[in-house]
């Protein structure tokens, strides 16, 4: 594998970027990405200076609307506050409130610092949001010197409105979800996400339910949480539900724990962009039966690296689940396909689309 310096790419050593995005302890899918990015980085010689988008000590539901009032200022203030040492601004953004970042990091990097503006945009509701609120958005993505999202699907929806994107797969750490081999199912599920409309874990609740009629000892484990987890709770109890475990949050070390018990991943999005867990899930080899919708259909072919069902076929999607848990050589193929197929998704095979994010190659 080349380095920076063999493939031209020398230059990036002898830059700073200043990363704009929500910094952990924050738990999320653009918080993954924005963490390996930076230590990526670092590792090639590279100094990144983080500007953390999320005000921590507010970070509560009931705290939303103050939070939202301050964001705005605090970002801009940390940003003003280390411009002139960064030659890049690298900001990471998604739809809703998500792109507040843009809105203040733009107009400071294009007009007051005069830095190089590279925008990552993530999140499955792009269209929705695009469609809406083009008139706001568009000046925006204008102001920024390149574009990056995260699959084929997003590109192709900016396409739509004129805006020219640079495709920048996500990254996974492969070496804190290494390969674990799989035996013979016991009936381990597992689903991850946030417990809300977007995701609809009601429909995986539903699909357990009938693979719980075939398989009477199939159990699945719940990670995350969100607005809908007493509705969750109460579909579970009316029905009598056994074998259905909510963990809350969970760190990424134990996530992969979980992944090592797991039989199958379970994910049921309606909306979606290109989800870290699934490319996670992938590397360590856990076979995913997902809805077929955003990017999604990027990351798994169906039949040879994951099961694609289309949104809303319930009974479909159980089929699927309670075939795989069936053939464990089947199983174990898909696990394996999975495994070398998110190797496109490692820093290695990144990094030189980020040099181009970044102009290197202009220079």
């Amino acid at each position: 594998m080349k380095n920076f310096i063999d493939s031209g790419c020398s230059r990036l050593t002898r830059r700073v970027i200043c990363m704009v995005a929500p910094m952990p302890p924050k738990i999320g899918g653009i918080t993954i990405q924005a963490d390996l990015m930076i230590k990526g980085l670092e590792r090639e010689g590279m100094k990144v200076i983080p500007i953390d988008t999320i005000l921590h000590v507010l970070d509560r539901k009931y705290l939303l609307p103050i939070r939202l009032l301050l964001q705005p200022w605090v970002i801009a203030f940390k940003l003003l506050n280390v411009a002139n040492k960064c030659d890049i601004v690298h900001v990471h953004a998604a739809s809703w409130w998500g792109f507040i970042p843009v809105l203040i990091c733009a107009p400071i990097t294009k007009w007051i610092v005069r830095k190089r503006l590279v925008i990552s945009f993530h999140g499955g509701a792009g269209h929705l949001w695009l469609k809406k609120w083009r008139w706001l958005a568009i000046p925006f993505f204008n102001m920024a010197d390149a574009i990056a999202v995260v699959s084929p699907h997003l590109k192709h929806v900016f396409s739509q409105y004129g805006i020219r994107t640079i495709l920048l797969n996500n990254l996974v750490d492969m070496e804190k979800f290494p390969f674990h081999s799989r035996g013979k199912p016991s009936g381990q599920l597992i689903w991850i996400r946030k417990f809300e409309d977007a995701y609809d874990p009601i429909t995986a609740l539903r699909v357990f339910e009938r693979v719980k009629q075939n398989i009477p000892e199939a159990e699945i484990t719940f990670i995350g949480d969100g607005s809908l987890l007493q509705k969750m709770q109460d579909y579970v109890d009316q029905r009598n539900l056994t074998g259905v475990h909510f963990t809350g949050r969970l760190p990424n070390a134990e996530i992969h724990t979980s992944f090592e018990k797991a039989d199958i991943l379970l994910n049921t999005s309606i909306q979606d962009g290109f989800p870290t867990a699934l490319l996670e899930a992938s590397s360590s080899g856990l076979p995913i039966v997902s809805t077929n919708v955003g990017g999604i259909s990027s990351l798994i072919e169906n039949g040879v690296n994951g099961i694609l069902v289309p949104v809303g076929q319930i009974d479909q999607m159980a089929v699927e689940v309670i075939s795989l848990l069936h053939n464990p050589d089947k199983c174990g193929r898909i696990g394996v396909a999975a495994e070398e197929n998110s190797k496109k998704y490692s820093w290695e095979a990144c990094r030189e689309t980020l040099a181009e994010l970044y102009g290197l190659f202009e220079e």
